[in-house]
């Protein structure tokens, strides 16, 4: 435009610019958090907690040994079959179901958001079904440690380790991805869909299924019950990556295997470290959270 004499190649420069300078500005802020100040703390977290800080804590009861698991252990992968299975089904029929009644982008988010609530649902009955030990008086979600309401202050104590072992975990995932695949991870579906449809009514929906219930769906199945009962089969290491595999497998996007799979074996540990089922499900939330809060940075 300068080269053209373009009258308003001044103030289109500036522009450019001035977009210019905000991104990399938004850029600095995210990967600073991402690459370096979390995994920075993540890294400490994962030397540190199992060497000096869990017994101290466990101390001060602010951390718990997992008991063992109060399910059918020979069950575990018919009970996951059958909820992965059914969880699939209920989508189908919701998607047509919603169909009637809205379209496009806010049918996915609709879909997504009464999915979720079939999952958890779906979860409790198998796992009543056929994973139950008789004579066992408990509901399903007291035995798993849904209704034990964790002290605000275990949360809160572990959020921001949390947080940062999972990124560590993920981004180190991410660079052997990369050095495999030799391209980045994919987005995953629903946020690729923000960044293609996204409207204030679609980000509600997708918060509300993506913040709220698919972590509550998810750690009930892989943490809560899946990680639980392969732990006193096949020890801790082991039941940390099969859990986590199976974690990601469901999300069928390959190119996301092995990030997944690093969340749920953080996501796993911190189950470990903590006691606390309501641990991870937060940290999950979180998450999904600054997933969701980096599209939007990214639209400012």
């Amino acid at each position: 435009l300068a080269n053209l004499d373009d009258p308003g190649a001044q103030a289109a420069a500036a522009d450019a610019v001035a977009i210019a300078e905000s991104a990399v500005s938004r850029w600095t802020i995210v990967s600073g958090l991402e690459i370096f100040l979390l995994p920075t703390l993540g890294l400490v977290v994962l030397v540190l907690m199992p060497m000096f800080l869990r017994q101290r804590l466990a101390q001060r009861g602010l951390a718990a040994d997992l008991t063992p698991s109060p399910f059918i252990l020979e069950r575990t992968w018919r009970v996951l079959c059958a909820w992965f299975v059914a969880f699939q089904v209920a989508g189908f029929v919701l998607m047509i179901a919603v169909a009637t009644l809205a379209a496009g982008p806010t049918l996915i988010g609709v879909t997504m958001v009464l999915q979720s609530l079939a999952g958890i649902a779906l979860a409790i009955a198998f796992i009543d079904l056929w994973a139950r030990v008789p004579r066992d008086p408990r509901t399903v979600p007291t035995a798993i440690g849904l209704t034990h309401t964790a002290r605000a202050k275990v949360i809160l104590l572990w959020l921001v380790p949390g947080i940062a072992l999972a990124m560590t975990l993920v981004r180190a995932a991410d660079y052997l991805n990369l050095v495999i695949l030799r391209r980045p991870p994919d987005l995953q579906s629903v946020v690729q869909l923000i960044v293609d449809q996204g409207s204030p009514g679609l980000m509600l929906l997708i918060g509300l299924g993506a913040v709220v219930l698919a972590p509550l769906a998810e750690e009930l199945v892989f943490r809560g019950f899946v990680y639980r009962n392969l732990r006193d089969q096949h020890g801790k290491g082991l039941a940390m990556l099969l859990s986590g595999l199976a974690f990601a497998a469901v999300h069928f996007q390959p190119t996301l295997v092995l990030p997944l799979t690093a969340l749920g074996v953080g996501l796993a540990l911190l189950y470990e470290w903590s006691g606390s089922l309501w641990v991870p499900i937060t940290v999950h939330a979180l998450w999904n959270l600054f997933a969701l809060l980096k599209i939007e940075l990214w639209r400012i």
